[in-house]
């Protein structure tokens, strides 16, 4: 949620600037695009262990709900944030 609230503030404030809607999300996700993945990326990694030897109990569920969670959030976060500001 914050990401995307920060990735649509940083759009309008690049087409206050006087860039064109295209180039301002273009800018938006070079400059906003390695932090996203990274922390994503590191929260995955971090479930890694409790998807592989984790045994059918809560942890494992609650893991593969979050990971899997995330996963569609970034693509809908990186699809969809700058589809829907226009």
């Amino acid at each position: 949620m914050n990401n995307s609230i920060l990735l649509v503030h940083r759009g309008k404030e690049y087409q206050r600037k006087g860039l064109k809607s295209f180039r301002a999300w273009i800018q938006v996700y070079r400059s906003s695009l390695r932090s996203i993945l990274l922390t994503s990326g590191t929260t995955l990694l971090g479930l890694i262990p409790v998807l592989v030897w984790g045994e059918a109990g809560f942890w494992y569920h609650m893991a593969v709900v979050v990971s899997w969670g995330l996963t569609y959030s970034v693509v809908l976060l990186l699809a969809l944030s700058g589809m829907m500001t226009r």
